[in-house]
């Protein structure tokens, strides 16, 4: 945990590399090239997006997610380093913001959190098309498959003896980005449901680097 902090530390103020977002568990650190790669360092190996990138992600070609483009881990000092695909918080033609990809965000958890099918899932993308310029998600059938590898991943966390998952669904807007083309990725799409915050990673960058988050 503590690595993770000086990592980000080192690169912030060493480097000059720019925070773009911090959470609970992770950091995203932009170096400034023009690649189009950022780095995400994580303080915890319990985070739930470790668990989407070695189980959806890492043998999949589906443009519905992010590409990573190495991985590391190191168990003993609990943290991990990886380099992504710069992404797009809008669609880079402005037609698909925050404001609203609401609806498509109610599609999504609502398919990833029960048992459905393509056919209802391809019916309510397109009968909402309009409200989230639909044309940028012509390829409904990749899209439900991530949907579909994101629920099994979620499913399997499920506790018979609580009654609940160990991962909640986390569709919101920050999580639903895009690539210049304008392809829809989903970025981070679960969470833990209990939190621990013993680590807050956003809250040590607000108390010790000035970061608001």
């Amino acid at each position: 945990m503590t690595t993770a902090r000086n990592m980000i530390k080192n690169r912030i103020k060493k480097h000059g590399n720019t925070l773009l977002g911090v959470g609970v568990y992770s950091a995203v650190i932009d170096q400034g090239s023009t690649q189009n790669k950022v780095i995400k360092i994580g303080n915890s190996l319990t985070d739930p997006w470790l668990a989407f990138y070695q189980d959806a992600v890492e043998h999949s070609n589906n443009p519905h997610f992010p590409t990573v483009h190495s991985f590391h881990y190191d168990r003993a000092n609990e943290y991990y380093v990886a380099v992504v695909e710069k992404l797009l918080p809008e669609h880079p033609e402005g037609n698909a913001t925050n404001s609203n990809l609401s609806c498509l965000q109610e599609i999504l958890r609502t398919h990833v959190g029960q048992d459905s099918d393509y056919e209802t899932f391809k019916d309510e993308i397109w009968a909402n098309a309009d409200t989230f310029n639909g044309s940028f998600y012509t390829d409904v059938e990749q899209l439900w498959s991530a949907v579909l590898a994101i629920k099994q991943l979620r499913d399997d966390t499920w506790d018979y003896e609580t009654g609940e998952y160990e991962y909640a669904i986390d569709m919101h807007a920050g999580n639903l980005m895009f690539r210049q083309d304008g392809t829809l990725v989903l970025n981070d799409p679960l969470s833990d449901t209990e939190i621990e915050y013993e680590d807050d990673l956003a809250q040590w960058a607000e108390e010790h680097m000035g970061v608001k988050t």
